[in-house]
């Protein structure tokens, strides 16, 4: 038993698993800072397009989509010197110009906020996805591209053919607002409040954050400012439980009571 208390081996022995354990909490403690600031340089990226995101969104609104369905809604009162105007200075031909592109986060980045709350990263590339798509658009710009870029050709269809046409126009851009305010209310409604909730957790008292905080007031001011263009805070429930799933649920109702 002598040998085990030895101190020429007990003593030894300690310093050995007294600096090994300091090297592992020394590496753990740098992982950690290193982990944990890649962690708010994700979620302030994401902030920061989502600012980026409303930018534009409300500027497309405010400036291309809403004076557009004025524009139409005078011409069918019979405004035929708008019309002529829009056709000279080409104003039925816009937004050619795909959505914004953002650069790639690093997927370890993601990953990584991903076993914090695995819902953070979903709401990114839901993010992405919405400002991919551009169905909506590319159809506007083709059917533009048939009915509506030449006005020798326009004025050569029979007038209801041409009430057609602008009604039709009107319901693409419909549906590009419709599209905006989509990603509006989910940048508003969802992403906000949960990334201020994640950045403003415990784990991230000792880093500075204020990269990410001032993106999440940015984002708070423009709402503040363009709150006149918000779709409602409901947008994201009545576009899930609307549109024909409603329909169909009021008719399946009707049908239910006349049965009984």
């Amino acid at each position: 038993m002598s040998i085990f208390i030895n101190d020429n081996l007990i003593i030894p022995f300690l310093a050995t698993v007294g600096a090994g354990l300091t090297i592992i909490i020394i590496q753990f403690f740098f992982r950690f800072i290193k982990e944990s600031k890649q962690k708010i340089y994700t979620v302030g990226y994401i902030c920061t397009t989502s600012f980026q995101q409303l930018s534009s969104e409300f500027i497309l609104k405010r400036h291309t989509i809403q004076p557009h369905i004025e524009a139409v809604n005078k011409i069918l009162k019979g405004d035929s010197q708008l019309l002529i105007k829009m056709f000279k200075s080409g104003e039925f031909d816009i937004l050619r110009a795909g959505p914004m592109e953002y650069a790639h986060i690093p997927n370890d980045y993601i990953i990584l906020i991903g076993y914090d709350d695995i819902s953070l990263p979903i709401l990114y590339q839901t993010l992405l996805y919405m400002n991919k798509n551009e169905e909506n658009r590319i159809s506007m710009v083709s059917f533009v591209e048939e009915n509506l870029k030449s006005s020798y050709e326009f004025f050569s269809k029979p007038e209801a053919k041409q009430i057609d046409i602008l009604k039709t126009y009107k319901e693409y851009l419909h549906c590009l607002e419709h599209d905006s305010n989509r990603i509006i209310s989910f940048i508003r409604d969802a992403i906000v409040p949960s990334m201020k909730k994640y950045i403003e957790s415990c784990r991230f008292y000792i880093f500075r954050t204020k990269i990410t905080k001032t993106a999440l007031t940015n984002i708070s001011d423009i709402l503040e400012k363009n709150k006149d263009l918000l779709p409602s805070n409901d947008h994201i429930k009545e576009s899930i439980h609307g549109g024909i799933q409603n329909e169909l649920k009021k008719t399946q109702n009707k049908a239910d009571g006349s049965d009984s």
